[in-house]
């Protein structure tokens, strides 16, 4: 395998400088060890907010040992020298499309940058929402190896997983910097990969991005007071689905592209999305 490890080490390396892009952080080259790492520093930690929404994901099919954790969707594409290898092509299905501003332009702009910083060895072929998987079917669609990667936010599976949503968004929680925080230095990275692990999902969770804070939604008729929410058709999920629950509100955890289209046919009568 000595041959070959060349080619392991700057695969490995061009998806952490990616990593490092997509966090807007500084790369750090140790003279003993030619491994990039990624480190936060206050500075480069995005504008903060409370009550923040989704957090894109980005969730990649394991199928190689945990040592091999940020390569092992190419399985053994990876086995070649590099003079004669093809790029890495990963198919990777989105719940935003990607005209859409916020969550839909960041895993454009990541993959831009991951073909970029591994010198055109890595490219990341994106498929628009319901193209290869719906955007609540794509966790399973990479688990079982239908795609190569998926990229949406966790309160789309939430379902599957109650605690999926705490890793999506907690009203009135930590600000963007703490929740990072938590995430990269705290245990956070750890236990949510666990709860994947733990459901018997055959991925890696790699966290892309934050979304800013969202007003409590769009609604087809003022709402004044409290008996105006009662069997309100609405599209929201995750905790703020459940308060709103408790309110009398019928909740519709309805996918993006879906919102529209529900709306115009009076299928839902409020919408939370910004």
């Amino acid at each position: 395998m000595p041959e070959y490890q060349g080619y392991l080490t700057r695969i490995g390396a061009a998806i952490r400088v990616a990593r490092c892009v997509a966090q807007s952080s500084p790369l750090h080259l140790s003279p003993s060890d030619p491994q990039l790492e990624c480190r936060l520093s206050p500075r480069n930690l995005p504008p903060t907010g409370r009550n923040f929404k989704e957090i894109p994901v980005i969730a990649f099919k394991k199928s190689l040992p945990r040592a091999l954790i940020l390569i092992i969707t190419i399985g053994a594409a990876v086995f070649v020298k590099a003079e004669t290898a093809k790029p890495v092509v990963l198919k990777t299905s989105v719940a935003f499309a990607t005209t859409q501003p916020g969550p839909g332009s960041t895993i454009q702009w990541i993959a831009d940058r991951t073909e970029l910083a591994s010198n055109g060895s890595i490219k990341i072929r994106l498929f628009e929402p319901n193209k290869l998987a719906s955007p609540f079917e794509i966790l399973d669609a990479v688990s079982s190896g239908k795609v190569n990667a998926g990229y949406g936010t966790a309160n789309h599976w939430a379902g599957k997983m109650p605690a999926a949503t705490i890793f999506a968004a907690i009203p009135f929680g930590p600000e963007a910097g703490e929740f990072m925080a938590w995430l990269w230095y705290g245990n956070g990275m750890k236990l949510y990969q666990g709860m994947y692990d733990r459901y018997g999902y055959n991925v890696k969770v790699i966290v892309c991005g934050m979304q800013p804070p969202r007003s409590s939604g769009w609604f087809a008729t003022q709402v004044e007071n409290r008996d105006d929410l009662r069997d309100l058709k609405m599209r929201i999920f995750g905790f703020g689905g459940e308060v709103m629950k408790g309110l009398g509100v019928s909740v519709h955890p309805l996918a993006v592209s879906e919102i529209i289209p529900a709306l115009d046919s009076q299928k839902i009568e409020a919408a939370e999305f910004s």
